[in-house]
């Protein structure tokens, strides 16, 4: 009675330990330009006109800076901005320094910088210019 085993089949190895971060860093940037395409296709006629034509504008009490929509886009802007500053202070944070590493951490950190920075560019009041927005997205 002899029992042998293969070593090979026992132990499963994973090629690729990065994989699954990087599909929910696809993930986050699909997110990301999903919301902003979905803000400025819908409110690109608005967001073109001038400030002293947008009040005569059908979407003008849906997308002002205090209307329905655009209150809820600066919260989320100010949300945005609170979880990217999750990334310097893990640093001073023990139990959110443990959590993922570095790298990991600063890639979700410039996903939430540049959706923050794009959709802040859509309150009204900023007097949305795209070619102003991105050097500073850039740079």
């Amino acid at each position: 009675m002899s029992a042998s085993a293969s070593v090979g089949t026992a132990v499963l190895t994973r090629d690729d330990p990065e994989k699954g971060h990087r599909i929910r860093l696809l993930l986050a940037w699909l997110l990301a330009a999903a919301v902003v395409l979905v803000i400025a296709g819908y409110g690109f006629n608005y967001y073109m006109l001038s400030a002293s034509q947008r009040p005569f504008s059908p979407k003008h009490e849906l997308l002002r800076p205090s209307g329905t929509i655009g209150i809820k886009l600066g919260m989320f802007g100010v949300f945005l901005f609170f979880l990217i500053y999750l990334y310097p202070l893990r640093k001073y944070w023990g139990w959110l320094g443990k959590q993922g590493n570095s790298r990991h951490w600063l890639d979700f950190h410039v996903v939430l910088g540049t959706a923050a920075r794009l959709l802040w560019r859509f309150i009204p009041h900023l007097n949305l210019e795209i070619l102003p927005a991105w050097p500073s997205i850039v740079c």
